[in-house]
């Protein structure tokens, strides 16, 4: 069985690569991506994960503040360490969070996440689902979320409504490392071996026919839970997906969160 430092340590260090994608600022020091300073810097909090916390603030705006709560509990996690956070939240003006847990929720503290939102926006996730870094899985595409003024040029260029794209459910394993909301598109794209390919929603610049956004969604979408279907969402957001091809290179293709 692995060291629980030498596991805790790979947990944290893909918070921080997770925390880098998002457009967090992350220094050298927080990163400790030395395990022997990472290892001395733990013993000296009495191997508490809660004192390994993360706080930081998105490079595009200070005010937008995020942190990581690495709860202490093995077992399954209470609304303890949730009330611990909130504190830790309104203390710092800080509105998103990220709960890391070694253990499942308890259905209380699964109730008191849903409830404590908007004012406080909390992400759940367990160790395992940290241990490694799942966009550098060589069969995971390239995933690019979106601004809303590239989601707006992109509707517009190929003339489509929003709810003619493709959607992806935001318990995708890469939404959620992303942090992607309900309505936010995502663009692929697959790697060309002789040119590069362009981003494209079906290969086209022009509409598309019903048959050819069925087609599409046939052959691109490699899960059931990437569904067909056309939500209401206030704050609409696309990501752009990049996925190598043996024969056609690079191709891209974009996805609604749902």
């Amino acid at each position: 069985m692995e060291d629980p430092i030498t596991r805790f340590y790979k947990c944290r260090k893909t918070c921080c690569e997770m925390l880098e994608d998002r457009g967090y600022v992350i220094t050298p020091r927080e990163k400790l991506e030395n395990f022997a300073t990472f290892k001395e810097q733990f013993e000296e909090n009495e191997k508490l994960r809660s004192r390994m916390t993360i706080i930081t603030s998105h490079k595009n705006d200070e005010s937008n503040k995020i942190i990581v709560y690495f709860a202490d509990e093995t077992k399954k996690t209470g609304v303890k360490p949730l009330r611990e956070l909130t504190e830790k939240m309104d203390e710092k003006s800080i509105q998103r969070a990220i709960l890391v847990t070694q253990n499942t929720l308890t259905p209380f503290a699964r109730d008191a996440i849903k409830e404590a939102a908007p004012r406080h926006i909390i992400e759940n996730f367990l160790d395992t689902e940290l241990l490694v870094n799942i966009t550098k899985h060589e069969l995971v595409p390239r995933h690019i979320p979106l601004t809303s003024d590239e989601k707006r040029n992109l509707l517009q260029r190929y003339k489509i409504k929003e709810n003619k794209l493709p959607r992806i459910q935001d318990v995708d394993p890469v939404c959620r490392y992303f942090g992607l909301a309900k309505g936010q598109v995502k663009k692929k794209k697959k790697k060309k071996k002789k040119k590069e390919g362009k981003g494209c929603y079906n290969g086209r610049k022009n509409s598309f026919s019903p048959y050819t956004v069925a087609l599409l969604i046939i052959c691109f979408i490699p899960h059931l839970h990437h569904i067909f279907c056309t939500p209401s969402c206030s704050i609409s957001q696309v990501v752009k997906i990049i996925r190598p091809s043996e024969t056609a290179g690079r191709y891209v293709t974009y996805r609604l969160v749902v």
